[in-house]
């Protein structure tokens, strides 16, 4: 028997306390899953003083070297596992408007939680096995290297999206479905630096733990995509460039099929259709709204729209998303997030001090003072515009790209009226403040 490659106390002892440095410094500050931080040197200390009692007894060392790297490996499994889970309980229960930012926080919090226990575990492995196992720890370290780059990519892409430019954002986050395979090479070189002998059960075991890393690494950014519906259409929508969707099945795009669709859905139905006041006038462009992702042709005309804003307006619907494509989105997970960009249109009463813009077929212009940045507009479209215009119009008026911090579609009823007088926009916005009950207008 050869006692002499088995680990001594003191050794077991010594991978415990460093595995619990690595952990906690590589985990500041605590999060939800600081559980499995403290119960990895738990995990390191009690396998390797059975892993120092049995090894020596066996002919099948190497077999139980290969078999402690799936065991380094089961904190970040289950913290992962974990991650997965909750994510997706959390994201089915944020807003659509939100949805996509929600995605990219999640995906980078699995990453951010997982990467210290990978980092910690192969530290640990390597100060219980030395050489003998580096071909295990290599493929832990490779991996916790690729989960901490993945987060990086994916906080950089909340930037991206944040500052108006989805088509970074999605180039960012290209990549991070293939990071996982990285804790191959890392196995290679670990067999490189100790090629040992190889009996089909440790090779075995091996490539277990390569591809259970491989699967920990994986930024989960794919997946999460893929679960949330975009509103695609066959429809030959207005085009452009990518830009930010809001997750969600299309509704019908005629009014009678519409009525039938919110109907079935259990929308409550009004007895005419609302133009409401924001209780918050401040939260106006992003506070909650029942929410309709409308794919409507880049020909319609907009007396066509009108009678969709106003099924929507009945049945207290007053973000109406006007759908487009961008055949230019690059690939990766993000892509279909990115691939059929919204334009939201507000359906409820503007803000006081909404700017009016006037819509025609060949731009936008301000029915008074222009816009700026950051105040709340109201489009007036001329009778003669299409969606495609609308559609347009919004993306050039819009935050980041534009000086609008929300845009509303002002109803056909009182086009008329703000062209032919521009100052009586005011007397169609909310109150600036009041303490009576803000009004409801039927249309």
């Amino acid at each position: 028997m050869n006692h002499s490659r088995a680990p001594g106390a003191m050794r077991v002892l010594l991978a415990a306390v460093a595995t619990l440095v690595v952990a906690v410094a590589t985990s500041w500050p605590p999060r939800p899953t600081n559980a499995f931080v403290w119960g990895l040197p738990l995990l390191v200390l009690s396998s390797g003083l059975v892993w120092a009692r049995l090894r020596p007894d066996t002919r099948l060392s190497t077999e139980l070297d290969a078999a402690l790297g799936l065991l380094m490996l089961v904190p970040a499994v289950a913290s992962r596992a974990q991650a997965d889970a909750s994510a997706r309980f959390d994201i089915a229960h944020t807003l659509a408007t939100q949805q996509v930012d929600a995605l990219l926080v999640f995906a980078q919090r699995a990453g951010v939680e997982t990467a210290p226990l990978l980092t910690a575990a192969s530290v640990g492995y390597l100060l219980l096995g030395g050489r003998r196992v580096a071909p295990g720890a290599g493929a832990l370290l490779a991996t916790a290297g690729a989960t901490a780059v993945g987060s990086a990519a994916l906080e950089a892409a909340r930037g991206a999206l944040a500052a108006g430019d989805p088509m970074a954002a999605a180039q960012l986050c290209a990549p991070l479905p293939w990071m996982g395979l990285l804790a191959a090479p890392g196995a290679l070189l670990g067999a490189m630096l100790h090629p040992g002998s190889w009996s089909r059960v440790r090779a075995g075991l091996v490539l277990l733990t390569v591809l259970a890393a491989g699967w920990v690494g994986t930024s989960p950014v794919g997946v999460m995509a893929r679960s949330l519906p975009v509103p695609r259409s066959s429809a030959a929508l207005p085009t452009g460039a990518p830009g930010a969707t809001t997750p969600g099945h299309p509704v019908p795009d005629t009014p009678e099929a519409l009525v039938a669709h919110l109907e079935a859905e259990g929308r409550h139905r009004a007895d005419h259709p609302t133009w409401p006041c924001d209780e918050a006038p401040r939260r106006w462009a992003v506070r909650t709204r029942n929410t309709a992702a409308v794919p409507l042709a880049g020909a319609t005309p907009m007396p066509r729209l009108d009678e969709v804003a106003r099924v929507l307006r009945t049945f207290t619907t007053h973000r109406l998303a006007l759908v487009g494509h961008a055949p230019a989105a690059p690939s990766g997970p993000l892509s279909r997030l990115v691939a059929w960009p919204v334009v939201p249109l507000l359906l409820d009463k503007p803000p006081h001090g909404a700017v009016a813009v006037a819509v025609s077929r060949s731009g936008t212009s301000p029915l008074g003072a222009p816009p700026v940045s950051g105040e709340p507009c109201v489009l007036v479209p001329e009778d003669d515009v299409t969606v495609d215009h609308l559609w347009h119009a919004g993306r050039e008026l819009l935050l980041p790209a534009g000086p609008c911090d929300g845009i509303a579609l002002l109803p056909a009823r009182y086009r008329p009226i703000v062209r032919a007088d521009p100052t009586a926009m005011t007397a169609l916005t909310c109150p600036a403040r009041t303490n009576e009950p803000l009004p409801t207008q039927g249309l």
